[in-house]
């Protein structure tokens, strides 16, 4: 199902409410610590409360379906940034998911698209799952 499906293609927001919480959730993330639009970054998760930037596990840039999640690196490393902590980032467009590490100069490390799931995607899931 392409975007013409929708007349219109859905927006950002929508895609978090409806793809990405969702994945969240289903990795175990309780809501109250997944952040939506938390110092404008579109999803943060936190290892434990409060959150604060010191207790942010990862953040998510979201795109809109179809657009390019790689071009969002850029931004999602602002956020880090100005959070003043290096975390890892995830960009997404809802259904493609790329996870690049702070450690490693935020070089790719792991990825998954999941209307074509393959093998590799576990490894995106293990890093992305609650610990």
């Amino acid at each position: 199902m392409g975007c013409e499906y929708f007349g219109e293609t859905p927006t950002e927001d929508e895609l978090v409410a409806h793809c990405v919480i969702p994945f969240l959730r289903a990795l175990g993330w309780p809501v109250e610590r997944i952040a939506v639009k938390w110092r404008n970054i579109d999803v943060c998760v936190f290892s434990e409360l409060p959150r604060t930037p010191e207790h942010c596990h990862y953040l998510i840039e979201a795109k809109r379906l179809g657009a390019g999640v790689e071009g969002a690196l850029g931004q999602a490393i602002g956020y880090v940034s100005a959070l003043g902590v290096r975390r890892d980032v995830v960009v997404t467009d809802g259904i493609r998911y790329r996870m690049y590490a702070a450690r490693k100069d935020f070089a790719p490390v792991a990825y998954a698209n999941l209307a074509r799931l393959k093998q590799p995607a576990l490894e995106l899931f293990e890093r992305m799952r609650r610990p």
